[in-house]
C-alpha cells in the first residue's frame, strides 16, 4: 500500500530541563542519521530516500515527552513498499 513516510527509529532523549530547539533538533538529527544505514542497508549519501526528524516540543517536553521519531520519505512521491533492508 502507498504511504507518505515510514517510521524507522524511535529514540528517547535524556530527561532534564528543556534544552532548547537547536539542541533537541541536533540530537534528533544525529539519532536519525545514525539509524538510517542499519535500517535501509546502505549509507544515507547513497540512498534514494531522505529522512525527516520529529522532536518533542517545549510543551510536550514539559509533559514528559522525550521521543525522537525518524521517518523515511521520497521527495518524488509516496512510498510503495517497506524500506527496511531495501538497500536503495
Amino acid at each position: 500500500t502507498l504511504h507518505d513516510a515510514e517510521v524507522y527509529a524511535l529514540r528517547d532523549l535524556p530527561g532534564g530541563a528543556w534544552p532548547g530547539y537547536d539542541s533537541v533538533y541536533s540530537s534528533g538529527d544525529e539519532i536519525c542519521f545514525e539509524a538510517f544505514a542499519p535500517y535501509v542497508g546502505i549509507d544515507y549519501i547513497d540512498s534514494l530516500y531522505f529522512y525527516e526528524v520529529y522532536t518533542p516540543s517545549p510543551e510536550s517536553w514539559d509533559d514528559g515527552d522525550r521521543t525522537v521519531a525518524c521517518t523515511l520519505i521520497d521527495f518524488d512521491g509516496q512510498l510503495d513498499k517497506p524500506l527496511r533492508n531495501s538497500r536503495e
